[in-house]
């Protein structure tokens, strides 16, 4: 049968206060991503803090020392950017040469200077990789800059160009003659349109999101340590969850989750009991935020969680909501399950978040209720 992990700390919900307590995270920043609030600013768990419009790409060389035709010692004071310097598509990297025969490198692409090396004579420059979100597409007039007809489409586009095509940037899209139309983004091709002469791509890449995760204050913003949240919650901890972070409004039910589950979509739905695959396959599409229960069993947990490596370590999987319990894999038995403090919170936002380490460093699954 599936490997079960019995909770060792006592019986009964984990003790926890009653009253608010003052909570602290700070939200780790990509290094690629702008900060988007300030110091005082008042933040919701849904609120967006931080926003990555570009991601790190491939790694390119720049042989400097050979273009400039000099030793690789001498390429540092041939140079006229440092390392961390933001470059577009053809800037100037180093001059060299003399008046009459000046030599120029330029970047090969838009990024960021990652690395030079001293001993070699190279540059590298990391390119930035712009996202898009879900709803944006990049439609690309190929028979316009080939200067054929729409129907022509068909005849010139390379024969790697089909729907749902993977692409990367630079790949030809299409030729005609001596002239060729390049993939501007990666992505999936989604139309090829012979009555206008265009192909449609959907980015593969989305932008990444920092989230609040808690309602409060912004105490803290420093990029390169990210950005401290500061506020007053009720701090609840499971014994086992699955999932990331999550918010909602707590929706208490008196009975196992089932296939007849009938909730408000965004709701934290909080059960003293159980529930079944259906239950919670139904939550999901109720678009519930997340499912809060006395006990499940092992192997309706591992189904949930799907492939799941180690049940003492989750935080990371695929799922669709986060999902915590409360007392653990068994039954309460004859004990009588006492669900009190969380039935009075009912009707209050709250956050969640599954991750659970059970070996050094615990990390318990924990549930944020604020004020009413």
């Amino acid at each position: 049968g599936a490997p079960r992990w019995e909770p060792t700390e006592g019986k009964g919900v984990r003790q926890m206060s009653r009253l608010p307590s003052v909570v602290k995270r700070t939200r780790h920043v990509p290094h690629t991503a702008g900060i988007l609030v300030s110091l005082g600013d008042s933040v919701m768990p849904d609120s967006v803090i931080a926003k990555s419009e570009r991601l790190p790409g491939i790694l390119w060389r720049v042989d400097v020392a050979s273009v400039l035709k000099v030793g690789a010692k001498q390429v540092a004071s041939r140079l006229i950017v440092k390392v961390v310097d933001i470059v577009a598509a053809g800037d100037i990297l180093a001059v060299g040469g003399t008046f009459f025969s000046r030599r120029i490198v330029r970047s090969p692409v838009a990024g960021t200077v990652a690395l030079v090396s001293r001993s070699r004579g190279l540059l590298y420059v990391r390119e930035y990789v712009e996202t898009s979100s879900e709803e944006e597409y990049t439609e690309v007039p190929v028979t316009e800059i080939l200067g054929v007809k729409p129907l022509a489409l068909m005849v010139c586009k390379d024969q790697n160009v089909n729907l749902g095509d993977h692409v990367v940037k630079g790949q030809v899209l299409a030729r005609h003659g001596r002239k060729t139309v390049t993939c501007p983004v990666y992505g999936t091709i989604k139309a090829i349109s012979a009555t206008k002469g265009t192909v449609t791509i959907r980015p593969l890449f989305r932008p990444q999101i920092v989230r609040a995760y808690i309602k409060g204050t912004v105490t803290g913003c420093v990029h390169e340590a990210g950005v401290e949240i500061t506020g007053e919650a009720i701090v609840i901890n499971g014994l086992w969850g699955v999932g990331g972070e999550s918010s909602g409004v707590i929706h208490l039910i008196h009975d196992a989750l089932t296939k007849d589950l009938n909730v408000p979509a965004g709701s934290v739905v909080v059960s003293p009991y159980t529930a079944t695959p259906e239950g919670l396959a139904r939550a999901s599409e109720l678009g519930v935020r997340g499912v809060i229960l006395g006990w499940l069993s092992s192997g309706i947990a591992m189904s949930f969680a799907g492939a799941l490596g180690n049940m003492g370590v989750t935080g990371d999987e695929d799922v669709p909501y986060p999902l915590i319990l409360m007392r653990g894999f068994l039954p309460p038995g004859d004990e009588v399950y006492e669900q009190g403090p969380l039935e009075r919170l009912a009707g209050r936002l709250c956050s969640l978040r599954g991750t659970t380490h059970i070996r050094a460093g615990v990390v318990r699954p924990e549930i944020l209720v604020y004020g009413g």
